[in-house]
């Protein structure tokens, strides 16, 4: 733009520091910010404030805060964004007591706590085993912040199970169930997939507001909602649907999904469950590389797991990565099969494909595909985390068989995901039959 002489302003400046913001690059948005007082360009809320986001996206909590700080100086006046983004910013630091101090302090600077102000405060809370403080934060949330309360339910609820409490975080999941079963006058009005197509994929299980969908291969979970939506819609039900998980694109298998908008009971229920980890899934998938034992073998691998972009312009991408300041990662697996005979793709002597069933007990991006290629049994088909490449296996060979968690009445919803047809090849192929 100074090439051509067209003069830079603060709309320009605040929308590359979004960018940077969105494309995780916090050094580049302090620059930017920084570079305006230079170019005698007056900063406002926006360029601030998507600074402070660029902050907390890199886990800069020292910044973020010096940034808020900072504002009133050059005459920008922070807002419930602002105080936000650097609330969030301190959770993602673990400064559970800085985040709780500045949710506070909000009301005395005349700004209004929002509910993602109160979302951070209390997942910072959570996360640091302060679920006293963060329940009361909960009960003093805004009454119109149904899906945000409901993710702060889950955080307190897991909360209360990582310090111990696991009797009282039962009666706790005991007594919102019941409160949202009282509450769900939607039960019975749900469709189902005797009356309605569902966009033509398969109806694997449905139960009282609950459905669960086989997920292809190639397909990201967000596109499979939207066109589950359409379809619903075009058969003349309103096509709301709510999600709280998702599977990559490259993976098959088991899909829950809630009827109605994220502010219906079930859809509520679906969240809290996921968000305190209550909800079990098992995973089947092929992996190679040395032995991990005989058949029945288990193990657990827990190591800390980061998201960081790799690649560079244009071929960028994310990927979980193993490391001590990362977020907890815990999973379990189970040696299912073992096939040892000669394979032209295996690299080294002595390896093996090996079939696993496996447990994650937390949900983070990639933890499947990151710590099976951290113990050098990177899953078939997985290029991105060196798994083995070849011409019988066309795709992450990585399925979500089945899962389970709790319905509004109390009884379990557990769909099961038969193995997709690409699997059953690879299966074959290899001299293994399932069925």
């Amino acid at each position: 733009m100074l090439a051509k002489s067209v003069e830079a302003n603060v709309f320009h400046y605040s929308a590359a520091i979004s960018a940077c913001e969105k494309g995780g690059q916090w050094q580049l948005a302090l620059s930017l910010l920084s570079s305006m007082l230079d170019m005698r360009v007056i900063s406002n809320e926006i360029s601030y404030n998507s600074a402070i986001s660029a902050c907390e996206k890199g886990e800069q909590w020292q910044r973020a805060l010096d940034l808020l700080s900072s504002m009133p100086d050059t005459r920008v006046i922070p807002n419930e964004i602002s105080y936000s983004a650097a609330i969030s910013a301190c959770e993602k630091g673990g400064q559970w007591q800085l985040a709780l101090g500045l949710l506070r302090s909000m009301p005395d600077m005349r700004v209004i706590p929002n509910e993602i102000s109160y979302n951070a405060a209390i997942t910072a809370c959570s996360k640091s085993g302060q679920w006293h403080q963060a329940l009361k934060l909960l009960n003093m949330m805004p009454e119109g912040a149904t899906l945000n309360r409901a993710t702060a339910w889950g955080s307190v609820l897991l909360s209360m199970a990582m310090s111990g409490n696991l009797e009282l975080q039962a009666s706790m999941m005991e007594t919102l169930r019941l409160q949202w079963l009282e509450s769900a006058g939607h039960i019975g009005r749900y469709p189902s997939s005797a009356n309605y197509s569902f966009g033509g994929f398969q109806v694997l299980l449905e139960s009282d507001g609950l459905f669960a969908v086989f997920k292809p291969a190639g397909i990201t979970t967000e596109e499979l909602a939207a066109w589950l939506s359409r379809a619903l819609l075009s058969e003349g039900h309103p096509g709301d649907i709510t999600g709280s998980s998702s599977l990559d694109a490259e993976t098959s298998g088991v899909l829950p999904l809630a009827f109605g908008p994220e502010s219906w009971a079930v859809g509520r229920g679906l969240t809290v469950q996921f968000a305190a980890r209550q909800v079990s899934k098992e995973y089947i998938c092929l992996c190679a590389g040395p032995i991990l034992g005989p058949t029945g073998t288990q193990g657990e691998i827990d190591n800390p797991l980061q998201l960081m972009k790799t690649g560079g312009a244009g071929t960028s991408m994310w990927k979980a990565v193993w490391s001590s300041s990362g977020k907890a990662a815990r999973m379990q697996y189970e040696v299912l099969e073992v096939f040892q005979q000669p394979l032209p793709a295996l690299v080294n002597e002595g390896d093996a494909i090996i079939m696993l069933l496996v447990r994650p007990l937390t949900g983070r991006t990639h933890q499947v595909r990151s710590h099976l290629a951290g113990i050098g049994r990177p899953i078939v088909g997985d290029g991105d985390y060196g798994g083995l490449q070849a011409p019988w296996c066309r795709r992450v060979l990585l399925h979500c068989w089945r899962l389970s968690l709790m319905e509004l009445n109390g009884r379990r919803f557990q769909p099961e995901a038969p193995f997709p047809t690409d699997l059953l090849e690879t299966l074959r192929y290899l001299g293994y039959d399932p069925i």
